[in-house]
């Protein structure tokens, strides 16, 4: 009689188990380089959605500097006087819309692709 133990009076057969589980094993290594391959692809578009961002609040922080700087110039020029009264906030929905230099501005800076060409339109607006 053997001294091996039998299952449902059968031996187990120890090579067909550990060559199912090494097929286990390499299905899960396959699983695991796959989802370290799609998060690796997810941070490096993370990072370059973040460098574009920003790069956009430069150009934002570029303008609106431009912008308080001309300001400044034209607060002192003599003689300039104010465009239009000032509105009180509570009736300012009710108010004519005018168009500021920012609201000008941002449709230009979305579609002008580099720094450059954006910098050269905000020297174009200045007085």
């Amino acid at each position: 009689m053997s001294t091996r133990p039998t299952i449902c009076g059968r031996r187990p057969d120890i090579f067909a188990e550990h060559a199912a589980l090494l097929a286990d094993y390499g299905e899960v290594q396959k699983r695991c380089t796959r989802l370290f391959a799609d998060q690796a692809a997810e941070i490096e578009r993370l990072r370059a959605e973040t460098m574009r961002l920003r790069a956009a609040i430069v150009v934002r922080d570029t303008a609106l500097a431009a912008m308080r700087d001309e300001l400044a110039v034209l607060r002192r020029v003599p003689g300039l006087r104010e465009h239009g009264p000032s509105i009180d906030p509570i009736d300012a929905p009710r108010a004519r819309h005018r168009t500021t230099i920012v609201e000008r501005l941002l449709p230009m800076m979305t579609r002008m692709r580099t720094a450059a060409q954006r910098w050269k339109q905000i020297r174009m607006l200045r007085i």
